[in-house]
């Protein structure tokens, strides 16, 4: 009897033991041992930036990054955890970047893993930011720059014509 792994993409290292009962009784012992590494083949496809354009300091915007697996084998990713704060606005000077899910998560071959990365301006400035996902496939580590631009907003002046500190509103005299 021949077994073989099936998606060893899974381990950098293998080895074991599996006992099972065949009907009758009978116990059959299997014993591996080996050493896997990265998988070989195309690496998985991951876009090179998201761009959140403009978007009012004090408001949201969400984008989807799509990663799809067209590896041939099961994939390990590793995605970092988003900075703070997570979800929440931007401090004035501090643009904020986040994104959901973090973690480890196993990604199967023709598989997609949809992660939601949001941007939240706080001040008029064009942001950007390196967000690095690794993985056991032959691309990675993958770098996507997120990139978007605050613009004038409530409190902060800018927009069309205001002055500092209504928001962009223009008041009749």
């Amino acid at each position: 009897m021949e077994f073989k792994v099936v998606d060893e993409s899974m381990f950098e290292d293998i080895s074991g033991r599996l006992e099972w009962s065949i009907l009758g009784g009978k116990n059959v012992v299997l014993s591996a041992e080996g050493e896997l590494t990265n998988i070989e083949g195309p690496p998985l496809d991951v876009p090179s930036s998201v761009s959140f354009g403009q978007v009012v300091a004090g408001d949201l915007r969400t984008r989807t990054l799509s990663i799809e697996n067209n590896t041939g084998s099961t994939v390990v990713l590793s995605i970092p955890t988003s900075p703070d704060p997570p979800t929440g606005l931007g401090a004035p000077g501090i643009p904020t970047f986040s994104w959901a899910p973090t973690g480890s998560r196993l990604l199967r071959r023709g598989d997609e893993l949809r992660i939601q990365v949001t941007f939240a301006p706080g001040a008029n400035e064009q942001a950007q930011m390196t967000l690095t996902i690794t993985g056991n496939d032959s691309g990675s580590p993958h770098s996507v720059t997120l990139r978007g631009t605050g613009i004038g907003g409530p409190g902060n002046g800018g927009g069309n014509g205001g002055g500092p500190g209504n928001g962009g509103i223009i008041h009749p005299p």
